[in-house]
């Protein structure tokens, strides 16, 4: 492993704010075995960040700023940021404390949002849980998995329309306004509102609760 080090070029570049660190092989395709490179960064909370890999897990914890991160066949993390796009496949993604625009996708990964505050979400996953805490700004959300359960939690005077189905499993609220029709979930929480929720899954349980203290 010592030796192969040399046949990992680590290249920094910086234009202007915009710094690019980028890790390879020198001797691509590798002659043999497997060989990676772990990259830790420590950069201002505010930083925009774009990180990409394959085959590996992205992390980005305690940043404040914007956050692209492209992997596969890894899982994401982050902890804190706004205005997050995550893409993965054959991984999980947890995102925790996430503000503004929030697009995150995988497949046959667990997908875990806790904690968003007012945040706009696109989250897509299959053949695995999805799972969904916090608030939610005005405009359109949608959340789909397929051959998993879905969570919503949303503050219990969160005023929204929602239109959630499954099939080939039950569906529950404790939203009182919220009507429960065979496997799907309709209704107003509030005597009208801009924020409409599309939340989708099949051989799955649903279910639209109240966040509790």
């Amino acid at each position: 492993a010592e030796r192969d080090l040399a046949n990992v070029a680590v290249d920094i570049s910086q234009v202007g704010d915009r710094i690019t660190i980028t890790a390879r092989r020198r001797d691509e395709p590798a002659t043999q075995g497997d060989s990676g490179a772990d990259v830790e960064l420590y950069v201002p909370a505010a930083a925009v960040l774009e990180l990409r890999t394959s085959n590996a897990r992205v992390e980005a914890t305690n940043i404040t700023g914007s956050v692209v991160a492209r992997t596969s066949n890894g899982s994401i993390t982050t902890r804190g940021g706004e205005d997050l796009d995550l893409d993965t496949s054959n991984g999980e993604v947890s995102v925790n404390g996430p503000t503004g625009d929030l697009v995150v996708r995988t497949s046959n990964g667990a997908l875990d949002i806790n904690n968003a505050r007012d945040v706009s979400v696109t989250a897509e996953t299959s053949n695995a849980p999805l799972t969904f805490s916090g608030s939610l700004e005005p405009g359109g959300h949608t959340l789909e998995t397929s051959n998993g359960p879905m969570s919503l939690t949303l503050p219990g005077d969160a005023a929204f329309t929602i239109a959630g189905a499954t099939s080939n499993a039950s569906v529950r609220t404790d939203f009182p306004r919220l009507v429960i029709e065979d496997t799907s979930i309709r209704g107003t929480t509030g005597i009208s509102s801009v924020t409409v929720v599309r939340a989708t899954t099949s051989n799955g349980d649903l279910s639209v609760m109240q966040q509790r203290p």
